[in-house]
């Protein structure tokens, strides 16, 4: 079996631009005038924006199959500098609403706000989440995540958006969804437990808009 290898795929405009870049690299690269492979990846993976990273499997010689798709973005695995508990990286339920890099405009989101929160009572939110995210059977498609950074401008944004008003001592839990015409719920719970964020996901509330 091959070792893992990584492949750059050039979005630049010139030759002399995927030049000055592959310069810094020490792995290979699909050559710039092989516009047809770009295209290829791109709708295979449906990469619509860089930098992009992907992670594929092993090939099955045995079956003639083609490397199967782990994960389309691992690009905040390797912000985080953690490359090694969680390879090859299969997506997660949940995630740090603070360093993610997924498009929350595509899915129905359960985030935490607790930026002013003591952090014991972080951690705690964080276990909660990640164990009612693991939990969930739902049928529709649920990202569950807590935001504990009100620098971080995704946090702000949303939080104004959502008109949170200011920060809070207590947690507080919301249901966003972006594809819903901008729909969004916010739970008058303050207690986050996996039972509470449970009931919160069948029984939303009052349905606002963004």
């Amino acid at each position: 079996m091959l070792p893992p290898q990584l492949l750059f795929v050039c979005c630049d405009d010139s030759q002399a631009d995927f030049d000055s870049y592959f310069a810094t690299m020490p792995w290979g690269a699909i050559p710039f005038d092989d516009r047809e492979t770009k295209k290829n990846l791109e709708k295979r993976f449906e990469i619509t924006n860089y930098p992009t990273l992907v992670m594929v499997g092993p090939v099955n010689y045995d079956e003639g199959e083609d490397r199967p798709l782990i994960n389309p973005d691992i690009r905040a695995v390797i912000e985080t500098g953690d490359y090694i508990s969680d390879f090859p990286y299969y997506p997660k339920p949940f995630g740090d609403f603070c360093t993610t890099t997924d498009d929350i405009n595509t899915h129905k989101c359960l985030i935490v706000f607790h930026e002013g929160g003591e952090m014991d009572d972080q951690d705690e939110v964080e276990e909660a989440v990640k164990q009612a995210a693991m939990d969930y059977r739902g049928d529709e498609i649920i990202k569950f995540y807590w935001a504990f950074d009100d620098e971080v401008p995704l946090v702000a944004n949303t939080r104004q958006a959502c008109d949170l008003g200011p920060l809070q001592e207590e947690p507080t839990m919301v249901l966003l969804d972006i594809p819903d015409d901008g729909a969004f719920y916010v739970s008058e719970e303050t207690e986050v437990t996996v039972d509470t964020i449970k009931f919160f996901l069948m029984n939303h509330g009052e349905r606002q808009q963004i």
